[in-house]
């Protein structure tokens, strides 16, 4: 059995349901209204994976623009990251490819992305971004995996966190 600790960020537009999809993975909870994060939040959970301890620190980083100067502070030191975007808002996905990555990669060379679409439970009238286009972003991005979740209903939240951890434990055994 091994002990692991990982810093995690997660990165996006603001209201992508970052803060939701953390709360839905700490907590097991969604709250349906909007807070804006200021600046940073950071949370623990502590897992057990495949008989290893896994302690994650996730920081949950303020997609405004006005906290552009600081987010590089919040980026060093990072393990891995969910870079999420709003399924039912394509600019969301494309600042994933044309912001995001690009200002993560400034930062911090080498971690381990998993892209998230997020608010898959929303109805298909409202769902604009195609899971194929998900994929091809992921691919472009390099991202290990990518995800359609829910933080309001949890589907797939689990399996979103579960993939970046094994990937960064694997990554520690070679």
């Amino acid at each position: 059995m091994g002990v692991y600790k990982f810093k995690l960020i997660i990165i996006g537009d603001p209201a992508v349901g970052k803060t939701s999809l953390i709360n839905r993975f700490v907590e097991e909870q969604f709250a349906p209204e909007y807070k804006e994060t200021i600046g940073t939040s950071i949370l623990r959970k502590t897992i057990t994976l495949d008989d290893n301890e896994i302690s994650f620190t996730l920081w949950d980083i303020a997609g405004q623009e006005r906290w552009t100067d600081m987010r590089h502070v919040y980026y060093l030191g990072s393990h891995g990251c969910f870079c999420v975007y709003d399924i039912t808002r394509p600019i969301t996905a494309q600042h994933i490819e044309n912001y995001w990555y690009p200002d993560l990669r400034n930062f911090v060379k080498k971690c381990p992305i998993v892209l998230i679409a997020n608010k898959d439970d929303m109805s298909p009238a409202l769902k604009r971004v195609d899971p194929e286009t998900g994929e091809d972003i992921a691919q472009r991005i390099q991202a290990v995996r990518f995800y359609q979740t829910s933080a309001k209903t949890g589907s797939n939240v689990e399996a979103a966190f579960e993939t970046l951890a094994l990937n960064l434990i694997n990554k520690d055994l070679t």
